[in-house]
């Protein structure tokens, strides 16, 4: 079979059934219309459907899509794509679709008002996207929370990490949940924490642009919190920490049951330190409360102090036990094409200083 048989094309209206068949002939779930919709059709920043598709005897059975996002860094915003949902049916793999789809894309949006491309990869994807022109940026931490040893099932019950919490016993590993969380507790006095089942995005907007870092990052704007958490897939919580009534620091948390996760998307102060630290602290202990029936919790990147993590419980992927059954996630960046600068406005685009990205940032929660 020869790759003319194939037609390379931007998406079109009527392309919506294909595209969700196929997701499901590869990744083995069922997508709705409504999620669809959230993720490419109601994107705020890109007036098109960010989709190029390999087309064989009218089926769809390849797609390269892009979750388009404003990032900002420097005082100024920028527009980036962000591949995800990479999809080829396994009859058609091995014949240089994902390829051509890439490069069908990377013509076309060098013509648009686009800065440059980031992703996370996975093992599968990551490459791909180097022989075509992506670079390691970085391995982006998780950490995880393990809050029920006996009902720990996200890697599988025969997996690593569910026979060594297994073996640590839940009395033991509760105690030393316990003894970590009351060493956290000196840090939140004169904190107080309220939930929000609605987004309350004024609150949020003042808190980030009182604060806002200069590393690339989600801009957070009214436009990005009246979009970014409409995940039909999720149950978004926002919560707001305040000292003598006045806000001083806040965390979105997105949670699925299904999964048996709860995702902490998205903190405030961003760019972390010690002065954000009590409000931190308030936060985690207010959260992990509110999500304690779920088998875990995780938190990748953001402003989260790596030793405020640890005393909360957590442990990055990147470490043992969790590294040898988790897959962190590789940071990846390309400039729109070959002529254009890997330095914008100053930033390395491979300098891992010059990224600040969160769970908000991955296209998937």
């Amino acid at each position: 079979m020869s790759g003319d048989e194939y037609a390379i094309r931007p998406y079109r209206d009527g392309d919506r059934r294909g595209y969700i068949d196929l997701y499901e002939a590869v990744f083995g779930a069922r997508k709705d219309a409504d999620w669809f919709a959230w993720k490419y059709e109601d994107n705020p920043y890109v007036d098109h459907v960010p989709v190029y598709v390999a087309e064989r005897d009218g089926e769809i059975v390849g797609v390269r899509s892009f979750f388009c996002l404003r990032l900002r860094a420097n005082g100024r915003t920028y527009e980036s794509l962000e591949p995800c949902d990479t999809m080829v049916h396994p009859d058609h793999q091995r014949r240089g679709l994902f390829t051509r789809m890439t490069e069908r894309a990377i013509e076309r949006y060098a013509d648009e008002p686009f800065d440059f491309f980031f992703d996370f990869p996975n093992e599968k994807s990551l490459p791909g996207n180097l022989k075509l022109g992506w670079e390691v940026v970085e391995t982006v931490p998780t950490y995880y929370r393990i809050q029920h040893p006996g009902a720990f099932t996200p890697f599988g019950d025969e997996s690593l990490v569910g026979r060594v919490v297994d073996a640590a016993g839940a009395t033991a590993m509760s105690a030393y949940f316990g003894l970590r969380g009351t060493r956290a507790r000196r840090l939140v006095r004169g904190v107080t924490v309220s939930r929000y089942d609605v987004i309350p995005v004024e609150t949020l907007v003042s808190l980030y642009e009182g604060r806002i870092p200069d590393r690339f990052h989600a801009d957070r704007d009214r436009t990005f919190y009246g979009w970014r958490y409409e995940n039909p897939e999720y149950d978004y919580t926002a919560y707001v920490a305040r000292r003598d009534d006045a806000p001083v620091g806040a965390a979105i948390v997105g949670t699925s049951a299904r999964r048996g996760v709860a995702n902490v998307m998205d903190v405030h102060p961003l760019d972390g330190g010690s002065a954000g630290a009590p409000a931190y602290a308030a936060l985690l202990r207010t959260i992990l409360r509110d999500v304690e029936d779920l088998p875990l919790v995780a938190v990748r990147g953001g402003g989260l102090p790596p030793d405020l993590l640890t005393a909360f419980g957590f442990h990055p992927d990147t470490a043992f036990p969790l590294s040898q059954v988790t897959e962190p996630a590789t940071l990846v960046a390309r400039p729109l094409t070959d002529e254009h600068s890997w330095v914008i406005d100053g930033k390395d685009l491979t300098d891992p200083d010059s990224w600040l990205v969160s769970i908000c940032e991955k296209d998937t929660t």
